[in-house]
Formats: C-alpha cells, structure tokens, sequence
C-alpha cells in the first residue's frame, strides 16, 4: 500500500510548526486532499489547554492533557476515496501527528476531544486556558514563514549550569578555539531552518511570534501594545476566538 502524504512528511517531535509546513508541502497537489490550512493555537496568556496529547505526562482520567504555550495543526478537506472534487463530496479533517486521536481526525471530533468545549462551558476550566486559533491559508503559510529555531535554544543560564567541567589540559598555542555549539531543548530537524520565500524576500528569519502567534482580537491591541505587540499590520491569516468559531469557519 502507498504511503499517504501524513506519512511522507518528515516529522520531528516538540517542532510543531515545522512539523505542519513540511506536512502542508507534502499535500500539495494530493488527490486525496484540497485546500490546507495551518492552524496555530494559543491565547493571550500563552497558556492553552489541550487534551488527548501524545506529550502529556497525565493519565486517561486526566485525559492526556498539556498546558501549551502553542500548538499548530493543520486542517485540510478530504476528498472522499481520493476523487476530485466534483465526484466526490469533502470533509473539513485536522491533521495532528501530536494528537493521541490519530494523525487525520474529522474536524468535529477533534474539537471536542482535544478543546473540551464542554468542560468551558460548564465551568470546570478555567476561561484562561481556552484555546484561540490564528487559520493561516496553507500558501501563504508556506511561503511567509520563516523559523531560525532560535526560540527552541537552551537560555545561557541553563546552559551553563548544564556545561560540563572544564578540561585540565592545556591547549598548544595553535589550536584555534572552537565556537560553542548551540543547546536545543529539544532535538531539532534534520534539515536546514525554514525560510519561505516571501519571508526570505523580507530578510527575515525567523517571524514565529510576531506574524503567526499574535491572538488579539479587534478591540484587544491596547493589551497588545503593554506586550511590545504592533498592530495587525504584517500578521497572517484571522484570529478565532474559539471551538464555536473554528467549527463554523468556512474551509
């Protein structure tokens, strides 16, 4: 059997963002899937609670849950058996590889396993840890985005407090001294940093927080400004204020 494109994505664990723009490249021109989408998940506080993670460290009474300060999935429509789309009618689906549903979930049910609507709505949750959702177009996504990893580095505190001993030899005065190597959090991808090509065409190199995780709304940019956040101008895609809003977005 075939791969499908969800497989042939290279994929590279905590590096959510690359993760979605190496799986939306991938979908690009696939029978199976039409118009894409990247979806980045955050709020205000940069505290959003999401079930049914593959990374929590919390058990299924406790439904699998991780307090992130942003995920990114992708949304696509499936086409039925692969057709095109004028013989086969389409789904809205998420595409998760973080997501302990699987890795391509109808959009309905992924909304209500992963942001628990219903734990909001009730009162159980606090109002601070509900998700708000930026939807990127999966072009402009692919071409505007750039991520020089910076933001997965050690903080030179840690680093250094991490940093073994230093060696009792002494270096022959011909020795060139070594640049330090960069510490990541995490392990990064096996390929070089991301730059789209209207990012590169701007000189910029990594545009993660100022164009895709800014999550005011219309009416919010005072707070914004009290964070160092400019205006809406340069931001990409529409901010949604939450699961209501995602379900009724018109993919």
């Amino acid at each position: 059997m075939a791969a499908q494109p969800v497989d042939e994505a290279h994929y590279t664990p905590f590096y959510c963002e690359e993760n979605v723009y190496q799986l939306l490249a991938t979908l690009q021109g696939s029978p199976r899937f039409s118009r894409s989408f990247a979806v980045f998940v955050s709020n205000l506080d940069r505290h959003a609670l999401l079930f049914q993670q593959q990374a929590s460290h919390q058990g299924p009474d406790q439904g699998h849950y991780v307090v992130w300060d942003y995920h990114v999935v992708a949304v696509a429509m499936e086409r039925a058996g692969g057709e095109p789309q004028q013989v086969a009618p389409e789904r809205v689906v998420v595409l998760d590889r973080d997501s302990r549903l699987g890795a391509v979930v109808p959009m309905r049910e992924y909304v209500a396993q992963t942001f628990r609507p219903d734990l909001f709505r009730d009162g159980v949750l606090e109002p601070t840890l509900r998700s708000r959702f930026r939807v990127v177009p999966g072009k402009t996504f692919l071409e505007s985005f750039a991520s020089d990893r910076s933001h997965m580095l050690v903080p030179p505190s840690t680093a250094a407090d991490a940093a073994p001993l230093p060696s009792t030899r002494i270096p022959r005065p011909d020795s060139p001294a070594r640049p330090a190597q960069p510490q990541y959090l995490k392990p990064v991808p096996p390929y070089p940093p991301i730059c789209g090509s209207a990012a590169a065409a701007c000189g910029e190199t990594h545009n993660l927080w100022t164009r895709f995780l800014d999550m005011r709304l219309p009416g919010e940019r005072e707070r914004g400004a009290s964070r160092g956040l400019a205006d809406d101008e340069g931001r990409y895609g529409r901010v949604l204020e939450g699961a209501n809003e995602l379900l009724a977005y018109p993919w």
